[in-house]
C-alpha cells in the first residue's frame, strides 16, 4: 500500500533501457485479459501481460512521484518510501469490476456489484505479490527502476473502455436501440439540492466507474480536505484527463469532467455531499456512497444515440491526441506525429480502430470484448461463462450452447 494515498498500488519492476521505450500495438488479447477481469488476481495478471501504464515519454515527463530506485524501496539503506503491507479488505473494497451491475433503487445512484465478491482471489492475489516478499534489488540501481501504479487507475482504465465497448456491442447487435445508455447500465439521476444542481448542471445519465477515494484509508476528514491536493498521486491517469470547474463568481470547487467535454463529469453519490466535514463513520455510510462515478448531462432534445456518439468522441479527443506527420522511413513515410503517452491510449488506438476483430458481448456476464473471426461468431467470452449460461438455461434452452 502506497502511503502517501492510502490506496494500494503495482510496483513493477522495470529495466532502466525500457522507460523510454515508446508505448507500441496493444495485443488485443492481454487487453482482453483486462477486460474480463472480475478479481484482484485477475486484474494483477492482466496488468503484467499489458506492462506499465505510463513510462518517461509522457508529455510531462510522466514517472515523477512513480518512478524509484530500488534502494529507495528496498535494502537496509534509507528509504525514500516506505510501503505498507497491503490490506486483503481494503483491496477487495477498492476494485468495482462492474460499472453496468444493476440497480438497487430509484435515486440512479443505487448500483450493486454483480461481479464475484472474490475473496479468496484477493487473498491469493496479496499472498503472491506482497512488496515485501519480493526480491531484493537494491544492489541494482543502475540497471533497474521500480515504477508505482495506483490499482485505482487500472481500475478507472479498465470501466472506461469496458463502458465504451459495451455501448458499441450492444449497437452492433440492435443497432436501431433507441435507450442504448439505459441499456449498456446507466441509469437518470436528478438532482435535490442546490449544490447538486451546481455540480450535475440537471438530469444526468450515471453509471459507476471506481471507488471514492474519499473512503480510503485515514482520517476521513482529512481525506476530505486533502483528497484535491492528493489526487494526481491517488489516481494520476484520471487527472491526467479530468479537468476541474470552479464558480466564476466566487471561484469555489464545482465539479471535474472530462478535459474535453464539459457535459461528461465524474462525481460522487447524492449522499456523498454529507462527506465534506462530517464526522459519520465509514461503515455508517450508504454503500452508494463508496462509488466514483461519470455523469453525462442530459442536453435538451438529444437522443441516447447521440448522447452515447458526444461520449464517444469526447474520449477520442481526450485520448488519441497525434497529428501526423512524414517521417521519411521506408514503409512508414506517413505515421503519427508522437506516441501514446500512456497505456491507457495506446488501449484506446486498439478500440477505436480492430481489423479483423469484432464486438462481443458475453450473453452470461454481459462484458463486451475483442473477438476474433475465425470460427464464426461466438456468444460467450469464455468457456466457463458458456459452461454456467448452460447450467443455469438447462431447462429453459432447447439445445446447449457451443462453440
Amino acid at each position: 500500500m502506497d502511503p502517501r494515498s492510502g490506496m494500494h498500488s503495482i510496483v513493477r519492476l522495470v529495466p532502466v533501457e525500457e522507460l523510454d521505450r515508446p508505448f507500441g500495438p496493444v495485443d488485443p488479447d492481454a487487453l482482453n485479459s483486462l477486460l474480463m477481469a472480475r478479481d484482484v488476481e485477475a486484474l494483477v495478471e492482466a496488468t503484467a501481460q499489458l506492462g506499465a501504464m505510463t513510462v518517461g515519454t509522457a508529455p510531462d515527463g510522466g514517472l515523477q512521484g512513480k518512478c524509484f530506485k530500488p534502494s529507495e524501496l528496498q535494502g537496509d539503506g534509507k528509504r525514500t518510501l516506505k510501503l505498507e503491507a497491503p490490506d486483503a479488505e481494503r483491496l477487495l473494497e477498492e476494485c468495482f469490476f462492474d460499472p453496468y451491475a444493476a440497480r438497487e433503487g430509484a435515486s440512479g445512484f443505487e448500483f450493486s456489484q454483480a461481479g464475484r465478491v472474490a475473496k479468496a482471489a484477493t487473498r491469493r492475489a496479496v499472498e503472491a505479490y506482497d512488496f515485501a516478499g519480493a526480491r531484493d534489488y537494491s544492489f541494482a540501481d543502475d540497471r533497474y527502476r521500480f515504477l508505482i501504479e495506483p490499482i485505482q487507475d487500472w481500475v478507472f482504465a479498465r470501466n472506461i473502455l469496458s463502458i465504451v465497448l459495451r455501448i458499441g456491442g450492444l449497437l452492433r447487435e440492435n443497432p436501431e436501440e433507441q435507450s442504448i445508455l439505459t441499456a449498456a447500465g446507466f441509469s437518470r439521476a436528478m438532482p435535490e439540492t442546490t449544490h447538486q444542481k451546481d455540480v450535475m448542471g440537471g438530469s444526468c445519465l450515471v453509471i459507476p466507474i471506481g471507488f471514492n477515494p474519499y473512503f480510503r484509508k485515514g482520517n476521513l476528514l482529512f481525506n476530505d480536505v486533502t483528497f484535491k491536493r492528493s489526487a494526481d498521486v491517488i489516481w494520476p491517469l484520471y487527472r491526467s484527463v479530468a479537468g476541474i470547474k470552479k464558480s466564476a463568481l466566487t471561484k469555489q470547487f464545482l465539479n471535474y469532467h472530462l478535459k474535453t467535454e464539459e457535459a461528461v463529469i465524474f462525481l460522487t453519490a447524492v449522499e456523498a455531499k454529507q462527506i465534506e466535514g462530517s464526522l459519520k463513520a465509514r461503515d455508517k455510510r450508504p454503500l452508494i456512497a463508496k462509488w466514483w462515478y461519470m455523469g453525462l448531462r442530459e442536453q435538451g432534445g438529444c437522443s441516447q444515440r447521440e448522447t452515447a456518439d458526444m461520449l464517444l468522441r469526447a474520449f477520442d479527443r481526450a485520448l488519441f491526441k497525434p497529428e501526423l506527420a512524414y517521417s521519411g522511413e521506408p514503409m512508414r513515410e506517413i505515421e503519427p506525429a508522437s506516441k501514446p503517452a500512456n497505456l491507457l491510449e495506446a488501449m484506446w488506438l486498439l478500440v477505436r480502430d480492430h481489423p479483423g476483430r469484432y464486438l462481443l458481448t458475453c450473453k452470461n456476464c454481459h462484458r463486451t470484448i475483442l473477438s476474433g473471426t475465425q470460427g464464426g461468431e461466438r456468444r460467450f467470452c469464455s468457456d466457463s461463462c458458456r459452461a454456467a449460461w448452460n447450467k443455469e438455461h438447462r431447462d429453459t434452452a432447447s439445445s446447449p450452447h457451443k462453440e
